[in-house]
């Protein structure tokens, strides 16, 4: 898949370091930050092709996020996909509602399944 920059939204330094590392062997362009406050602050000065963002974090958490970062003051094309710790999460189906694109279940994530969630969602 073509270059991507994607922007990691986690407060776990063990999560956030090991999803940047399976997304920058393929060559993609990976900038991390640990709250929601930071991201909206980077989202205001980078394009990025896809966030991964934690539901769960302190300072300003994934629905927090969603609601000061809506689907209408993204650009065209980006995608948001949250991360979540349980397959049948009712915060996820909400995060969905709220304007995510798709949810992952942190422990089910490999790099191929990451991998393929985003190229079905580009």
């Amino acid at each position: 898949m073509a270059h991507m920059n994607v922007l990691i939204v986690e407060d776990e330094p063990t999560h956030r370091e090991a999803a940047k590392a399976f997304l920058e062997e393929e060559g993609w362009v990976i900038t991390t930050v640990e709250n929601g406050q930071k991201a909206l602050e980077i989202v205001q000065k980078n394009a990025f092709d896809i966030i991964l963002l934690d539901l769960r974090m302190p300072v300003l958490d994934g629905f927090a996020f969603l609601e000061q970062y809506p689907r209408s003051m993204r650009p065209d094309g980006m995608k948001i996909i949250v991360m979540t710790n349980l397959a049948a999460d009712p915060d996820a189906e909400r995060a969905v509602r709220m304007g995510a694109d798709a949810y992952l279940v942190k422990s089910d994530i490999d790099v191929d399944q990451l991998k393929v969630s985003i190229e079905k969602l580009l």
